[in-house]
């Protein structure tokens, strides 16, 4: 029976040949494994002797077959190839394995498993994949004694190897003869194209190097097949690519665009009236492809925009326009003053030395000077309702000038009036309305001595301002009156009772937050001459006065002054 061992170890490449000559072997059994290297002429002679103990006769086996029996035998080959030398002595087997070998281990043929491919020569293994099989092929375990693979990683063993790095694989192999070293490069092939995103120069030369990196056969749309290309024109640039692993292409689109860059800049640094209206043009003359505005309250995508403080507003104005695939973005502040605040009317009254109505407001809406939101006030204006939702402008009043305006076109005696006012800046912006004012419209009627005094009362839009009292006056003229009395301020009206003489009569409210000297706003001013008038012709009744009295000589008659003489 033949008996075969095999070893393996990692070795690659033919170092070259080496033999080693031996005369007689003496040989005690047992014995390890023996290697030897044999001149086919002139084989070496082997001298084994039994094992010590063997007793008696002992048998000799050469691979298996009785050869004879004796102390030793003197064992000559006579070709090269695996020996094994056994002894046996009453049912005891002791023995050794002898090796020969006439050459150093043939060279082997390198194959891929997976993951890959060799080329023709057998000299390089391509990988495709992110680790390969690697053989040595046409080996056995007869021809050699040690196997050994080492590379990038180091030392491996087994056949075959994974292999997960380019570089260059040793496999080597020996005998008592000699090494056999062969070798095999390892190079990892791409298998994905490389991805280029479409390239656009914006304002600039076309200036761009497109390279598809190692591993491929390029053929250019341009002819070129170099690994690189320099592009400098703008197109569309396909290459095919090749190699072991893979069959694929690649493509870029290289653009060139050329524009004015949108400029902003003019619209900044000075603020600007609030109903200015300024068209922010990014380049005039030149249209882009599209455009993007954005601001604090709004959007739009129109090639200019038009701004104001009235509507727009100040803030930050951003613009993104397109030109082919070029984008630019940039940005104005525009600065606008704001709408003068909306002064406030503090009352609303009858000058009661001309009985026209007159209307009194303060300057705490007005901005302190420098103020950089707001512009100074030049003037107010002043508005009275001639209808529902309708207002007449009165006048104008300077800043410098008092903060009162008289309506000369009022008749306080016939009517209520209701007042607004508005401030306009130095831009000549007006402000919105305030908040309205009604006069205090006072009408007198009587029953008998009793004088009934009734008035609208004084009505403020926001309700700011409420009358507590209603304050009553009387006086013998025009020009004097005393208080006589007051009345809660949701009551509107009054009797002075016992009156027999010509009054004239006023109605007041107090409003104590008003900051003038007088700060009443009176009534019309109303008188009862007719109703005592009426009332004497209807009773008869005419009052006169005789002095002196006792009179002597002479006497005076005084008549009432509302004494009417006719035919």
């Amino acid at each position: 029976m033949k008996a075969k061992f095999f070893f393996f170890v990692l070795l690659i490449s033919l170092l070259g040949f080496s033999q080693v000559k031996a005369d007689t072997i003496y040989t005690t059994l047992p014995h390890p494994v023996q290697y030897f290297c044999e001149d086919v002429n002139d084989f070496t002679t082997f001298v084994f002797y039994k094992p010590t103990g063997f007793l008696g006769v002992t048998d000799w086996f050469v691979n298996s077959i009785p050869v004879g029996s004796g102390d030793s035998i003197i064992f000559i080959p006579t070709a090269v190839g695996f020996v094994d030398i056994t002894a046996e002595w009453n049912g005891n087997w002791e023995g050794t394995l002898i090796y020969l070998y006439s050459d150093s281990p043939p060279h082997p043929t390198f194959d891929v498993l997976s993951g890959g491919q060799v080329n023709i020569s057998g000299d390089t293994a391509w990988m495709c994949d992110p680790s390969l099989l690697l053989v040595a092929d046409n080996i056995s375990g007869d021809d050699h004694v040690y196997m050994q693979w080492s590379g990038p990683g180091g030392n491996m063993s087994g056949n075959p190897i994974t292999v997960t790095t380019s570089g260059r694989y040793y496999f080597e192999r020996s005998n008592p003869c000699g090494v056999t070293l062969d070798s095999i490069e390892v190079i990892a092939l791409p298998t994905q194209a490389p991805f280029w995103n479409d390239t656009v120069f914006c304002n600039a030369t076309v200036s761009l190097t497109l390279d598809v990196g190692p591993g491929w056969i390029s053929d250019w749309n341009t002819t070129e097949t170099t690994q690189s290309i320099y592009v400098d024109t703008a197109g569309t640039y396909i290459v095919q690519l090749t190699n072991a692993c893979a069959n694929t292409s690649a493509s870029i689109t290289v653009e060139e665009q050329t524009y004015p860059i949108p400029d902003l800049s003019a619209f900044m640094g000075f603020t600007m009236c609030a109903d200015s209206v300024i068209l922010l043009d990014p380049s005039p003359g030149y249209t882009y492809d599209s455009y993007e505005w954005s601001w604090l309250t709004g959007t739009a995508t129109t090639p200019t925009l038009t701004v104001s403080g009235l509507t727009t507003g100040s803030g930050i104005y951003n613009l993104t326009v397109t030109q082919g695939s070029c984008v630019e973005m940039t940005c104005v502040f525009c600065e606008f003053f704001l709408e003068p605040l909306t002064p406030e009317i503090c009352l609303v009254s009858v000058d009661p030395a001309i009985n026209k109505n007159m209307v009194m407001w303060l300057s705490d809406m007005e901005p302190f000077p420098g103020d950089p939101q707001y512009p100074e006030i030049a003037s107010y204006n002043i508005y009275k309702a001639v209808g529902v939702n309708s207002w007449q402008l009165l006048g104008n009043s300077s800043v410098t000038m008092e903060y009162t305006f008289i309506d000369y076109t009022s008749n306080p005696s016939a009517y209520s009036s209701v007042y607004k006012i508005t401030a306009v800046d130095e831009c000549g912006v007006e402000s919105l309305k305030s908040f309205y004012h009604k006069t205090i419209n006072l009408t007198l009627s009587n029953v008998g001595s009793t004088m009934a005094l009734n008035w609208e009362a004084y009505e403020v839009e926001d309700e700011s301002f409420i009358p507590d009292k209603y304050y009553i006056y009387r006086g013998e003229d025009e020009t004097s009156f005393e208080l006589i009395d007051s009345v809660s301020g949701y009551v509107h009206s009054y009797n002075d009772i016992g009156v027999y003489e010509v009054y004239y009569y006023m109605v007041g409210a107090v409003r104590s937050d008003c900051d003038f000297t007088n700060r009443s706003a009176m009534s019309n001013r109303a008188d009862n001459e007719e109703l005592i008038l009426s009332m004497r012709e209807n009773n008869g009744y005419l009052p006169l006065s005789i002095y002196p009295n006792p009179a002597t000589n002479q006497i005076t008659i005084s008549l009432p002054k509302e004494l009417r003489i006719t035919n």
